[in-house]
């Protein structure tokens, strides 16, 4: 999957419970925050070349923090990985 976020651009925080994910920064600077399962969270720098890992079942979100669109190339251990969101689009859907 091609993951494509504009500055200033954010993946809202969501989760798939049946996979696991590896992303691979193409281009642009971007921030992920990996929420664990003992409410702790590890917020990091991802820039171009690096690769960041989420578990299974663990919230997580990305934002664009450079002056450019990033792109990531997303893998998941799960052929039809399944996604919960929390995103304003979700809850407050009209």
């Amino acid at each position: 999957m091609l993951l494509r976020l504009k500055k200033g651009g954010v993946r809202e925080p969501h989760l798939h419970p049946s996979a696991a994910e590896l992303s691979y920064c193409i281009s642009g600077h971007t921030k992920m925050t990996i929420f664990s399962t003992n409410a702790r969270s590890d917020t990091f720098a991802i820039g171009p070349g690096d690769i960041a890992f989420v578990p299974r079942g663990y919230w997580h979100d990305v934002e664009n923090i450079g002056n450019e669109e990033a792109k990531f190339v997303t893998v998941y251990d799960n052929k039809r990985p399944k996604v919960l969101d929390i995103s304003g689009s979700v809850w407050f859907h009209v």
